[in-house]
């Protein structure tokens, strides 16, 4: 048998028994449960609705009009629907039983429900205000003696021309992508990482390693294992990820649309590319000791970066601009996976930089790999007393 099909077999083995695991079912519906929620949620309350009925009384410019018809983009909403209405009682009853939002009198007054609270600025707030300003200043100009058409002229000059020093903010929808990608990515290395930590200490203490490895080489043995768990870590990340793709389709929110969709993707590649370096990182640690009790303690050095790394973020993610203990941190293949997609929401990497970064995660994955098939080469058959780091090198 070659050597790829050995660790296949061995990856399918581990496949077989986490997709088999109540734990894992367990944790991918709760997983997903928290995801979807996150989404849904924040939109069941939303008191944005996608469209205004405003009526006018007595106003005949049929500019003021068009203004107020073609204001729903400055508010934000879909459709802004105008009304003619007869006189002023019946504006105010139509108000009244929700018929009409606001009404436009005489292009001098406006007609609310309840009083504007200015404190809230919300879409009621800011359709009042439109509404007001279109109407203010075209009644201004004619009151000034132009005519209708000269003052849509005047009112129908083109913008000035905007000139940014700086970059565009981040948008939040991709903020609140990439906070879920983080603490999922988070979540996702404690546990396979716990589970190929555990996993190969189990194996060792049970001697259960010895007569696989009669069989099997310790590099293919170790291998497979990493690569079937990552195969299932990489399934749950994908129910995940599709799961917040499908609640925000049916919600309509605005995570995921968009280049937020890219991004919940993204947070699945920089899964994969940190998983390939720490479930090496796990199995070499895992190999170094001799009860299953202290596989917790010798993985431990191996999950500070992992800490390290999502603190920075999620700290950073409140603010404006990422830290530079971030700036840092996203250069670096340990803490990468975590800090990068930090920087690529918030528009502060270039593409070459990225790259770069995927390069080098990918060359210190290889080098942890080696390093960690080393280590377990030497450890896993050694019994007795737990193995120092340096000690595991150094034979290795």
């Amino acid at each position: 048998m070659t050597g790829w099909a050995t660790i296949r077999l061995v990856a399918h083995r581990e496949l077989r028994e986490r997709f088999r695991s109540r734990v894992f079912r367990g944790s991918t519906i709760v997983g997903a449960l928290i995801v979807a929620l996150i989404i849904v949620l924040p939109n069941l309350n939303s008191d944005k609705p996608e469209s205004y009925d405003v009526g006018l009384v007595g106003v005949t410019d049929p500019v003021i009009a068009a203004a107020v018809a073609n204001s729903g983009p400055a508010i934000g909403a879909d459709v802004i629907r105008v009304h003619e209405i007869s006189d002023v009682a019946r504006a105010r009853a139509d108000i009244r039983t929700g018929v009409l939002d606001i009404a436009l009198v005489n292009g001098r007054s406006i007609i609310i429900k309840n009083p504007l609270d200015s404190d809230r600025i919300d879409a009621r707030y800011r359709l009042v205000a439109a509404v007001s300003e279109a109407s203010r200043l075209q009644s201004a100009l004619t009151d000034a003696g132009l005519t209708s058409e000269q003052a849509a002229k005047a009112l129908s000059a083109p913008p000035l021309a905007v000139e940014a020093l700086g970059r565009p903010k981040a948008d939040t929808g991709d903020q609140l992508t990439n906070f879920i990608g983080v603490i999922a990515i988070f979540i996702f290395f404690q546990q396979y990482g716990s589970w190929i930590l555990v996993g190969v200490a189990e194996e060792k203490s049970s001697r259960i390693a010895e007569v696989l490895l009669a069989a099997v080489r310790p590099r293919q043995l170790v291998a497979g294992k990493i690569l079937g768990i990552g195969l299932v870590g990489l399934a749950q990340a994908l129910v995940v990820a599709i799961t917040a793709i499908i609640a925000s389709r049916v919600v309509g929110a605005d995570v995921l649309k968009g280049t937020e969709g890219l991004a919940a993707l993204q947070a699945v590649g920089w899964f994969a590319l940190g998983f390939s370096f720490y479930g090496w990182a796990y199995a070499a640690a895992g190999s170094l000791v001799a009860r299953q009790s202290d596989a917790q303690a010798a993985g431990f050095p191996i999950s500070i970066p992992i800490f390290v790394g999502y603190f920075a973020t999620v700290s950073s993610l409140s603010s404006t601009e990422p830290s530079s203990l971030v700036r840092v941190l996203a250069f670096l293949p340990p803490t990468a996976p975590l800090c990068m997609p930090t920087l690529i929401a918030a528009g502060r990497v270039e593409a070459w930089q990225v790259a770069l970064v995927v390069v080098t995660s990918i060359v210190a994955s290889i080098f942890m790999a080696r390093l960690a098939a080393a280590v377990y080469s030497s450890a896993i058959l050694r019994t007795g007393k737990r193995i120092k780091w340096i000690e595991a090198i150094r034979a290795a």
